[in-house]
Protein backbone atom coordinates (compact mmCIF):
# COMPACT_ATOMS: atom_id res chain seq x y z
CA UNK A 1 0.00 0.00 0.00
CA UNK A 2 1.47 3.63 -0.72
CA UNK A 3 1.87 6.49 1.24
CA UNK A 4 -0.85 8.25 -0.35
CA UNK A 5 -3.64 5.40 0.04
CA UNK A 6 -2.44 5.13 3.68
CA UNK A 7 -3.20 9.15 3.85
CA UNK A 8 -6.97 8.70 1.98
CA UNK A 9 -7.66 5.34 4.75
CA UNK A 10 -6.76 8.07 7.53
CA UNK A 11 -8.53 10.79 6.10
CA UNK A 12 -11.72 8.10 6.03
CA UNK A 13 -11.34 7.05 9.71
CA UNK A 14 -11.00 10.36 10.63
CA UNK A 15 -14.84 11.42 8.53
CA UNK A 16 -16.39 8.60 10.00
CA UNK A 17 -15.43 9.12 13.93
CA UNK A 18 -16.13 12.91 14.01
CA UNK A 19 -19.74 11.57 12.35
CA UNK A 20 -19.56 9.50 15.55
CA UNK A 21 -18.82 11.90 17.63
CA UNK A 22 -21.51 14.58 16.26
CA UNK A 23 -23.81 11.88 17.69
CA UNK A 24 -22.64 11.04 20.78
CA UNK A 25 -22.47 15.13 21.56
CA UNK A 26 -25.58 16.18 19.65
CA UNK A 27 -27.65 15.31 23.11
CA UNK A 28 -25.10 17.16 25.01
CA UNK A 29 -25.35 20.49 22.56
CA UNK A 30 -28.75 21.72 23.74
CA UNK A 31 -31.05 23.55 26.41
CA UNK A 32 -29.88 26.76 28.44
CA UNK A 33 -26.42 25.12 29.23
CA UNK A 34 -25.29 22.71 27.35
CA UNK A 35 -22.61 20.39 28.37
CA UNK A 36 -20.49 20.15 25.35
CA UNK A 37 -19.40 23.69 26.85
CA UNK A 38 -19.20 22.74 30.86
CA UNK A 39 -15.77 23.73 32.14
CA UNK A 40 -14.02 20.23 32.77
CA UNK A 41 -10.27 19.36 33.79
CA UNK A 42 -9.21 19.49 29.93
CA UNK A 43 -6.32 22.14 28.34
CA UNK A 44 -8.98 23.16 25.68
CA UNK A 45 -11.63 23.71 28.71
CA UNK A 46 -14.74 21.78 27.71
CA UNK A 47 -15.73 19.51 24.83
CA UNK A 48 -16.65 22.20 22.67
CA UNK A 49 -13.25 23.35 23.29
CA UNK A 50 -11.35 20.60 22.05
CA UNK A 51 -13.30 20.44 19.17
CA UNK A 52 -12.90 24.11 18.32
CA UNK A 53 -8.57 23.25 18.43
CA UNK A 54 -9.21 19.98 16.48
CA UNK A 55 -11.55 22.77 14.14
CA UNK A 56 -8.96 25.41 14.25
CA UNK A 57 -5.72 22.75 13.71
CA UNK A 58 -6.89 21.89 10.88
CA UNK A 59 -8.48 24.80 9.23
CA UNK A 60 -4.59 26.57 9.39
CA UNK A 61 -2.93 23.61 8.38
CA UNK A 62 -5.33 23.14 5.14
CA UNK A 63 -4.74 26.62 4.20
CA UNK A 64 -0.63 25.94 4.38
CA UNK A 65 -0.89 23.29 2.23
CA UNK A 66 -2.79 24.98 -0.35
CA UNK A 67 -1.24 27.90 -0.27
CA UNK A 68 2.15 26.20 -0.81
CA UNK A 69 1.04 24.39 -3.69
CA UNK A 70 0.68 21.15 -2.89
CA UNK A 71 -3.31 21.21 -3.34
CA UNK A 72 -4.01 24.52 -4.88
CA UNK A 73 -8.15 23.69 -5.08
CA UNK A 74 -7.89 23.91 -1.08
CA UNK A 75 -7.61 28.07 -1.29
CA UNK A 76 -11.12 28.41 -2.50
CA UNK A 77 -12.07 26.03 -0.27
CA UNK A 78 -11.23 27.06 2.62
CA UNK A 79 -11.08 31.05 1.91
CA UNK A 80 -14.68 31.58 3.39
CA UNK A 81 -13.77 29.50 6.51
CA UNK A 82 -13.34 31.75 9.44
CA UNK A 83 -10.02 33.01 10.20
CA UNK A 84 -7.58 31.14 13.13
CA UNK A 85 -5.53 31.48 15.94
CA UNK A 86 -4.57 30.74 18.97
CA UNK A 87 -7.61 30.89 21.73
CA UNK A 88 -9.93 32.12 18.39
CA UNK A 89 -13.18 30.30 18.70
CA UNK A 90 -14.00 29.64 15.41
CA UNK A 91 -18.00 28.62 16.18
CA UNK A 92 -20.47 29.46 18.73
CA UNK A 93 -23.35 27.08 17.99
CA UNK A 94 -23.66 23.30 17.36
CA UNK A 95 -25.28 23.59 14.25
CA UNK A 96 -21.87 25.95 13.50
CA UNK A 97 -19.55 23.26 14.62
CA UNK A 98 -21.23 20.99 12.60
CA UNK A 99 -21.28 22.69 8.97
CA UNK A 100 -17.60 23.45 9.85
CA UNK A 101 -16.61 19.97 10.90
CA UNK A 102 -18.39 18.90 7.86
CA UNK A 103 -16.16 20.91 5.07
CA UNK A 104 -13.05 20.65 6.84
CA UNK A 105 -13.43 16.36 6.41
CA UNK A 106 -14.62 17.62 2.73
CA UNK A 107 -11.41 19.64 2.57
CA UNK A 108 -8.95 16.64 3.83
CA UNK A 109 -11.23 14.37 1.12
CA UNK A 110 -10.45 16.89 -1.70
CA UNK A 111 -6.52 17.26 -0.47
CA UNK A 112 -5.89 13.27 -0.31
CA UNK A 113 -7.42 13.01 -3.89
CA UNK A 114 -5.20 16.11 -5.18
CA UNK A 115 -2.01 16.23 -3.65
CA UNK A 116 0.18 14.01 -6.12
CA UNK A 117 2.22 11.26 -4.24
CA UNK A 118 5.47 12.42 -6.28
CA UNK A 119 5.66 15.45 -3.19
CA UNK A 120 5.05 13.65 -0.23
CA UNK A 121 9.06 13.21 0.38
CA UNK A 122 9.81 16.63 0.02
CA UNK A 123 10.71 18.63 2.46
CA UNK A 124 8.65 22.16 3.83
CA UNK A 125 9.61 24.59 6.07
CA UNK A 126 7.36 26.51 7.78
CA UNK A 127 7.66 28.69 10.87
CA UNK A 128 5.48 27.19 13.80
CA UNK A 129 3.17 29.46 16.51
CA UNK A 130 6.40 29.64 19.00
CA UNK A 131 8.10 31.22 15.92
CA UNK A 132 10.62 28.40 15.21
CA UNK A 133 11.41 27.42 11.58
CA UNK A 134 10.96 24.09 11.02
CA UNK A 135 11.81 21.59 8.24
CA UNK A 136 10.21 18.03 7.57
CA UNK A 137 8.82 16.03 4.65
CA UNK A 138 5.18 16.76 3.45
CA UNK A 139 3.81 13.07 4.78
CA UNK A 140 5.18 13.93 7.92
CA UNK A 141 3.10 16.92 8.18
CA UNK A 142 0.25 15.16 6.96
CA UNK A 143 0.14 12.29 9.51
CA UNK A 144 0.78 14.48 12.08
CA UNK A 145 -2.16 16.08 11.70
CA UNK A 146 -4.41 13.55 10.67
CA UNK A 147 -3.12 12.24 13.96
CA UNK A 148 -3.54 15.12 15.47
CA UNK A 149 -6.97 14.79 15.95
CA UNK A 150 -7.18 11.38 16.96
CA UNK A 151 -4.86 12.30 20.20
CA UNK A 152 -7.56 15.04 20.99
CA UNK A 153 -10.36 13.15 20.33
CA UNK A 154 -9.02 11.24 23.21
CA UNK A 155 -8.88 13.73 25.49
CA UNK A 156 -12.70 14.14 24.40
CA UNK A 157 -13.16 10.22 25.34
CA UNK A 158 -11.60 10.76 28.48
CA UNK A 159 -14.50 13.68 29.50
CA UNK A 160 -17.26 11.24 28.00
CA UNK A 161 -16.11 8.15 30.20
CA UNK A 162 -16.48 10.54 33.16
CA UNK A 163 -19.70 11.56 32.21
CA UNK A 164 -20.29 7.52 32.24
CA UNK A 165 -21.40 8.12 28.15
CA UNK A 166 -20.65 5.38 25.87
CA UNK A 167 -18.01 6.77 23.22
CA UNK A 168 -16.15 3.70 21.70
CA UNK A 169 -15.41 5.03 18.55
CA UNK A 170 -11.65 4.55 17.74
CA UNK A 171 -11.03 1.64 15.69
CA UNK A 172 -9.36 2.39 12.60
CA UNK A 173 -9.77 -1.23 11.62
CA UNK A 174 -13.56 0.29 9.99
CA UNK A 175 -11.48 1.54 7.30
CA UNK A 176 -9.58 -1.10 6.63
CA UNK A 177 -11.89 -4.23 6.14
CA UNK A 178 -12.91 -5.19 3.09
Amino acid sequence: MTALAILKKWVDYNEQVNRDVEKILAPLSTGASPRWETPVGSFFKSAKGILNHIASSDLAWLRRFGDNGLAPSLKPLTADLPETGIGKILFNTWDEYVALRHKLDQAWKLFVAEIPESRLDENFTYTNFQGKSVTAPWVGLILHLLNHQTHHRGALSQILDEWGIDNDYSGMTRVWML
